[in-house]
């Protein structure tokens, strides 16, 4: 049975006069909405057992709870528990406010619980009835949720400290300030905080330090969905700028709260304003990205919807008779899966970014080949139609000269002819291998045939296997490339005799480059002799075509060069 005092000065004494007043209630619970009145609960107990009974009476989530035990019109014990007591002047100290007391056989004593709630609808929790024994079960239960998640929440806050150190972003600092104001809501609700006060603060007793949160919680939310979707929409000038106006208000409403020595209880409808329109505005960025086809806002929403549902629901207490302590107990489960679920996205993010940032590179790399292609193919015509015409030139007017002084030794003139051979060819090949065109023209395997297999020494081999379809130009202008610092550099530090080249390819696209001279070789250990050419193909296959390089050389016996790389669809 319950009576309302809305004077709150009634005494237990004139409650016992106005027994008549109590009205029966049907459930194991009471929701008087919002009101600021003391609530009194009677009801009595009647022990059938032969032995007296140690029970226990367990409630939660009440400002103040004053029980008093009656037996035949005399007071036998009185108990305080509640929020606004400190832990030294509660009848417990667990975390749910707990009554304990013995009852003899066949006696019948009657209870009278007055309890009082500000800032939230008065409901008293379901009144559980324990025996001794199991309610120590249940508050070791309910104790070890509380302690599961306040752990997990603890983890979840130093890895959001760890990212926000080591990444330095503001995505990372906006999930901590998320993780961190969900774990001080809990704390407070379920006064933790007597772990470092004697007595609470008026400024977390009358609710405001938890309503000040719960007004922060959404600015949080709002600016770390904002980032969080970055890479899926780009929010419009008039969109941010609505944004910073909402976060502005709220922040007023903020430094209000602080300044407040009063409950707001009358005020609640300011506040829930800018909590719903700090929300929307977070909704509204996260499906805008999602109808953008960004994926990792999936995640985002299976994270928050649930929070969103219960806190709604909390919001419309008004309207519905459930306990607000059971929906606490459920925002408890369901924050700690929404910044389980935000770590995920935030990897998902974080995977996103490094897929667009290897897609950059390999652009950066296919322009950086294409704009070196382009200067080859300019050296190379200027190496033909230049350095190739003068000297034809000059190997005609060293004939013309010959003939017209017939004394001239003809073995140096032999010799010098010889020289301009050689130099005209040399000049022939390296601008064909300088020479782009050629290259998407004929093909990677064209060009290395007619390149190397007419060079009388050194000797060339080339092998092909599962060649029989063309590479994409950029993965054959790198190949060509990387083919060509291979022999440049057998022919110019090795002195090889001969230089094996092998292009394999599996059907599971899989390339195997591998290019064998026999030549002087080198200490592959010593990683300063490579020569910056060898450094550069190393980056150039490990970062841009995502392949291994190993490179085994030994002192007089020659070097093996391989590349494998995954082809790319």
């Amino acid at each position: 049975m319950y009576l309302l005092d809305t004077s709150k000065a009634i005494t237990l004494e004139q409650v016992l006069q106005r027994s008549k007043e109590f009205k029966a209630n049907k459930n194991s619970y009471v929701n008087f909405k919002t009101t600021e009145a003391n609530c009194w609960l009677r009801f009595d107990i009647v022990s059938e057992a032969l032995t007296p009974q140690n029970i226990s009476l367990i409630t939660s989530g009440l400002d103040s709870v004053f029980l008093y035990v009656i037996e035949k019109d005399s007071l036998v014990n009185t108990y305080l528990q509640g929020t606004h007591f400190s832990l030294a002047n509660r009848a417990s100290l667990a975390p749910l406010q707990t009554f304990h007391f013995t009852l003899e056989p066949h006696r019948r004593k009657s209870i009278f619980l007055k309890a009082r709630m500000d800032n939230y609808p008065l409901s008293v929790y379901p009144l559980t009835l324990l025996s001794a024994h199991s309610a120590f079960a249940y508050l070791q239960k309910e104790e070890l949720f509380r302690s599961v998640y306040i752990g997990g929440m603890i983890i979840i806050v130093l890895f959001a400290a760890y990212m926000a150190l080591f990444f330095r972003g503001r995505l990372y600092l906006y999930y901590l300030l998320c993780a961190g104001c969900s774990l001080c809501m809990v704390l407070i609700y379920n006064d933790y905080h007597y772990l470092f006060f004697e007595e609470s603060p008026a400024f977390i007793r009358n609710k405001n330090a938890y309503a000040f949160l719960v007004t922060l919680l959404p600015v949080f939310y709002l600016l770390f969905a904002k980032e969080f979707v970055s890479y899926g929409y780009v929010a419009p000038k008039r969109l941010l700028t609505t944004s910073y106006v909402t976060i502005s208000i709220s922040v007023v409403l903020l430094c209000f709260i602080i300044n407040e020595e009063d409950n707001l209880l009358r005020l609640r409808p300011y506040f829930y304003m800018t909590v719903i329109a700090n929300t929307s505005l977070m909704l509204f960025y996260v499906f805008k990205a999602l109808k953008n086809g960004y994926r990792p806002a999936w995640l985002y929403v299976l994270a928050t919807f649930p929070v969103l549902a219960i806190g709604t629901w909390e919001a419309l207490s008004d309207f519905h008779q459930t306990p607000i302590q059971q929906m606490h107990d459920l925002y408890y489960s369901f924050t700690l899966y929404e910044m389980y679920i935000l770590m995920l996205g935030l990897a998902g993010r974080f995977k996103v970014y490094q897929e667009g940032r290897k897609k950059l590179q390999q652009e950066m790399f296919e322009m950086q080949i294409q704009i070196e292609e382009k200067i080859r193919q300019r050296i190379g015509l200027d190496l033909h139609d230049k350095v190739g015409g003068l000297l034809a030139a000059l190997k005609i007017n060293l004939d013309f000269f010959q003939k017209k002084y017939e004394y001239a030794q003809f073995d140096s003139y032999r010799k010098i002819f010889e020289i301009l051979d050689t130099a005209a060819d040399e000049t022939r090949r390296i601008s064909h291998s300088m020479m782009s065109n050629q290259l998407q023209e004929r093909g990677l395997l064209s060009m290395l045939k007619e390149l190397y297999l007419d060079v009388e020494k050194p000797r060339f081999v080339i092998q092909t296997r599962g060649m029989e379809h063309r590479l994409s130009p950029s993965l054959e202008m790198t190949l060509y490339a990387i083919i060509n610092e291979c022999v440049t550099n057998a022919l110019k530090h090795a002195q090889a005799q001969q230089i094996e080249i092998q292009l394999n390819r599996t059907k599971n696209d899989e390339l195997t480059l591998i290019v064998e001279d026999d030549g002087e070789g080198f200490d592959s250990n010593k990683s300063s002799r490579m020569g910056k050419g060898l450094v550069s193909l190393t980056t150039r296959v490990r970062e841009h075509l995502g392949g291994d390089l190993i490179i085994d050389s030994t002192p007089g016996k020659g070097t093996v060069v391989m590349v494998k790389i995954k082809i790319k669809k």
